[in-house]
């Protein structure tokens, strides 16, 4: 189905492959404990880490499981600044779950929607997905308005995970195919 990953773009960004060559912009990301405080991935304190992340993401994308891109800003640079993708991918139930990081020095500019308005699109128009989902702690606040701004709706399902020491609430939220056209029309 998928042969490669394909680039997406939009007024500010650029979506692409992440290649082994960006693995000194992807431990600066995850390296950074405010990004991974609210990310099921443990904060990176060798660069061997993102090699490993970097690696686990293509063959995820191989087995047609995921997809991640890496979001860059080319007026400014080509390197990567945050990821985002399907992080689960099931194309006979046409459902994904979507997920998003942002490097710190690039949060509160609206990169967060403008990214996953991209791959909204993708999922929903070249992929055919039906729903798209995420999951997201109660205390992240920012990412929680965030995908709620992009059409998301609480399903009113909470659970727990247990992440770096504590407990932490999670809230689920929901896209369908039907709501995300009748949004973006």
């Amino acid at each position: 189905m998928l042969a490669s990953i394909p680039t997406l773009k939009t007024p500010r960004l650029c979506l692409r492959e992440i290649s082994k060559s960006d693995v000194n912009d992807i431990y600066a990301i995850f390296s950074d404990r405010n990004v991974t405080k609210f990310y099921d991935v443990s904060t990176m304190r060798k660069v061997k880490s993102a090699e490993k992340l970097i690696d686990w993401w293509s063959k995820r994308f191989q087995k047609k499981k995921a997809i991640r891109w890496g979001i860059t800003m080319p007026a400014i640079s080509n390197r990567i600044i945050g990821t985002c993708g399907f992080s689960e991918l099931d194309f006979i139930a046409g459902v994904a779950e979507i997920g998003v990081d942002i490097a710190r020095l690039h949060w509160h500019q609206g990169i967060m929607k403008e990214a996953l308005s991209a791959v909204l699109n993708y999922g929903f128009t070249t992929l055919n997905l039906s729903r798209i989902k995420t999951w997201i702690m109660a205390e992240n606040v920012y990412s929680i308005a965030g995908v709620k701004s992009l059409g998301f709706r609480n399903i009113n399902e909470t659970g727990s995970v247990f992440w770096q020491g504590k407990t932490h609430d999670i809230v689920y939220f929901v896209l369908d195919r039907n709501g995300y056209f009748t949004n973006h029309k």
